[in-house]
């Protein structure tokens, strides 16, 4: 009887270390972060840390420097480093709708819808940003596949910027969980992520 009882507490034991060992504790962290995200659903996963580094001309690293609330919501400092170096401040809506602030054309700060959480299809938007002029935002695309050098994207949010008289200026490419992975610049060599860290 001893020996049946030890024989049972040793295979439950064993059992028990097996379960355990066999446990990733990432388990619902996708393997390739830059690829697949970090499990959020945001097209631009904001957190203290995250970082986007960029390959074009010149290479640009984007990182959030500073979480404050303000107002009753989250804002984000978003420390942009490259050819020119600037900070870019977003405020997250209630229905996570990412917005921008900017000094705008009539030198207040204003927020404007930088990347809708559920966008539809030919959505369009003002997007006066102080060094962008007065642009447009349309919605292009809600599955289009991008190839970096890095990843395939399938499924992103494509969105077209227009100038004040209908020019086209450039296309930003969104990914859930991801953020911004692709600019398609008329004039300039195109903007590719090429690393990231999410938190």
């Amino acid at each position: 009887m001893k020996y049946l009882k030890k024989t049972s507490w040793f295979l439950m034991l064993a059992t028990v270390l097996i379960a355990s060992c066999s446990e990733d504790p990432d388990d619902n962290t996708p393997e390739n972060v830059l690829c697949d995200g970090a499990g959020s659903d945001s097209y631009l996963p904001l957190a203290m840390g995250n970082e986007w580094v960029y390959s074009a001309t010149t290479t640009t690293t984007h990182t959030v420097t500073d979480v404050a609330t303000v107002g009753g919501q989250q804002q984000f400092t978003v420390e942009v480093v490259g050819l020119n170096s600037y900070d870019e401040v977003y405020t997250v809506g209630s229905n996570g709708d990412v917005f921008i602030q900017s000094a705008g054309s009539s030198g207040q700060d204003t927020n404007y819808l930088h990347v809708p959480a559920n966008p539809t299809m030919n959505q369009e938007w003002l997007y006066t940003i102080s060094f962008d002029g007065n642009i447009v935002r349309k919605v292009t695309s809600l599955s289009a596949t991008v190839t970096t050098s890095d990843c395939t994207y399938d499924n992103c949010l494509e969105v077209k910027s227009y100038d004040g008289t209908g020019d086209f200026l450039y296309t930003h490419y969104y990914v859930r969980g991801v953020g911004l992975v692709r600019v398609d610049y008329s004039l300039f060599a195109d903007h590719n992520l090429n690393s990231v860290t999410l938190n």
